[in-house]
């Protein structure tokens, strides 16, 4: 009577080792990339308006290395420093301008990863013309920052689009 080894294996599959030394075989997986954090250094150094916004938006670079979320979020940070005060763009139009325009969710997620980096986030709104910040958790401060720059908006958030959209 002919007894097999214990577990199936393939026809012509050699078994596998077991122990310390096979694990210590394997190639070590490749580092991440680090975070951009040339990008961050020049968002720091840009030049800035009184009112704290940047003045010269940071270009995207082809050489920055970056994987292609990053990038998109690059491109997307650049384009809403390109909107002129007093003109609001729509999440959808600021990801159509990054080159992704069914990217409006990564429009809202670059906003939060750029918090507090000058960029003029209260510029971006929704389709429909809408804070789509809820009450109490950002939409007073957007109403705020908006009607200091000319905008008319409501105490509901909404804006006329048709009066301050940005045109690129």
């Amino acid at each position: 009577m002919l007894v097999s080894a214990p577990g199936p294996l393939a026809a012509g599959a050699a078994p596998q080792s077991a122990g310390r030394g096979a694990a210590a075989r394997r190639p070590a997986p490749e580092p991440a990339p680090p975070r951009n954090r040339r990008l961050a250094a020049s968002l720091a150094a840009q030049p800035r308006a009184p009112d704290g916004v940047l003045s010269d938006p940071p270009q995207p670079r082809q050489s920055d290395g970056l994987r292609p979320a990053e990038g998109l979020l690059q491109r997307i940070a650049c384009v809403v420093t390109l909107i002129p005060r007093g003109q609001v763009a729509t999440y959808g139009q600021v990801a159509a301008q990054a080159g992704n325009p069914r990217a409006a969710r990564q429009v809202a997620w670059a906003l939060r990863v750029y918090a507090g980096r000058g960029l003029p986030w209260q510029r971006v709104v929704g389709a429909g013309g809408d804070i789509r910040l809820p009450p109490g958790n950002g939409l007073e401060r957007q109403r705020a920052l908006l009607r200091a720059e000319g905008v008319a908006v409501d105490a509901a958030g909404h804006l006329d689009l048709a009066r301050y959209q940005w045109r690129p």
